[in-house]
């Protein structure tokens, strides 16, 4: 939702933080599966979102955003050679 935080969300819609939490934690726990479009090649937009428990990460098509992956972390990290 464009970025907003738990806090801004309680305040707009009158629901707790808690109530929020356990909404996304059971709309995540049924999200559908992706199936992944295979190309040639893309230009990979990667962002994080962060959840008390977890960081959700999205890798996306920056043409067209088509999200090509989503996986649970426990950060972001670097991984250097």
């Amino acid at each position: 939702m464009e970025r907003q935080t738990y806090k801004t969300l309680s305040r707009d819609s009158g629901y707790s933080i808690d109530t929020l939490q356990r909404t996304f934690y059971t709309l995540l726990e049924q999200a559908p599966q992706i199936k992944i479009i295979k190309r040639g090649q893309v230009n990979l937009r990667i962002d994080a979102t962060y959840f008390k428990k977890f960081c959700l990460l999205a890798y996306q098509d920056d043409l067209d955003g088509y999200t090509q992956l989503i996986r649970f972390s426990d950060g972001e990290t670097l991984c250097r050679n």
